[in-house]
């Protein structure tokens, strides 16, 4: 059993066992800046410059957040209400 079924059987909220959807967005759009970066350097680039580079492959990062946090936190609706849809089947 994992701790998310643990966490439903308890009555958790699943935002309770699972990174928030702010968190996850920044966490992997770091992730890949971080990946271009390094990409960058072991091609010859400084590393400052390979870091805005890498940061200015994703256009402008407020909106790119904004953005990736709308169509998570749509992702995250649907997987609830088929979580729902599926409870309902058992009973």
């Amino acid at each position: 059993m994992t701790d998310r079924d643990d966490a439903d059987e308890r009555g958790l909220p699943p935002e309770a066992i699972t990174p928030s959807v702010d968190k996850r967005v920044t966490s992997e759009l770091a992730f890949h800046i971080e990946m271009r970066t390094r990409e960058l350097i072991a091609r010859g680039a400084h590393p400052d410059e390979a870091r805005r580079q890498a940061a200015a492959r994703f256009g402008n990062l407020d909106d790119v957040v904004t953005e990736l946090n709308r169509l998570e936190r749509g992702i995250d609706r649907t997987a609830r209400r088929t979580r729902y849809l599926a409870e309902l089947g058992y009973d």
